[in-house]
């Protein structure tokens, strides 16, 4: 990650700096200053403002925090401060802080801290609903449709309920009676899950369903 550090005791910014880039982050610069911590923004780009709250001068840090905060929305502040009470909670929610550290300073709290603003900044992609079946064929857990090169395969409402619980289920056999349970809602013989079983595979291909006498059935998917 790209950080601005904006503190203006020299030692605990160049301390700071170490622990940083010791957990494999950017310092690209450092300034105790915040008219220039503003124009740093603006020039430099950093991801992540640490911003000591108490900064000396004619703007307050939390002041600067607020403009960056609202020109800036895209970069993470995390405020530097040596308090933890209830003003200093209020000034950081004020200022649109993402995060505080507290001084001493402590490597697994920075790196901690650190790891949640990445994933605020990049956070993970849902998994996808679309599931690769064998031979080309996908499934849209979603839309609950079965496709062949972008060609819809029809499907009976029960091949749908059967293509879902497998899906929901890929990598892991499913037990013949939960899938009666879920498709049909009553008890039945395991006869009428083979013979929709049948039908489905005689619609699309032999190797769509696995089966296994112990532990039930399981979709293939293409990265098998």
């Amino acid at each position: 990650m790209r950080v601005l550090i904006v503190e203006d005791e020299i030692f605990s910014a160049n301390y700071l700096k170490d622990m940083l880039e010791k957990l494999g982050h950017t310092v690209i610069a450092i300034t105790d200053n915040a008219e220039e911590a503003y124009q740093l923004c603006k020039t430099k780009n950093p991801q992540i403002v640490l911003m000591d709250i108490m900064l000396k001068g004619a703007v307050s840090g939390a002041e600067v925090a607020l403009k960056i905060s609202d020109d800036f929305p895209h970069i993470v502040i995390i405020f530097l401060t040596a308090y933890s009470d209830k003003e200093m909670i209020e000034y950081a929610v004020e200022s649109k802080a993402f995060a505080y550290l507290l001084k001493p300073y402590r490597i697994k709290e920075i790196d901690a801290t650190m790891q949640l603003a990445k994933t605020h900044l990049f956070p993970t992609p849902p998994p996808s609903k679309k599931i690769r079946l064998e031979n080309g064929y996908l499934y849209d857990l979603e839309k609950k449709k079965l496709y062949l090169h972008d060609h819809e395969i029809w499907l009976s409402p029960n091949m749908r309920k059967l293509l879902d619980i497998l899906c929901e289920h890929k990598g892991d056999f499913v037990p013949s009676q939960r899938l009666v349970q879920y498709i049909w809602g009553e008890t039945r013989s395991s006869d009428a899950l083979r013979a929709l079983i049948y039908r489905l595979k005689k619609m699309t291909t032999p190797n769509l369903i696995q089966s296994s006498i112990k532990k039930g059935y399981k979709i293939s998917t293409s990265d098998e």
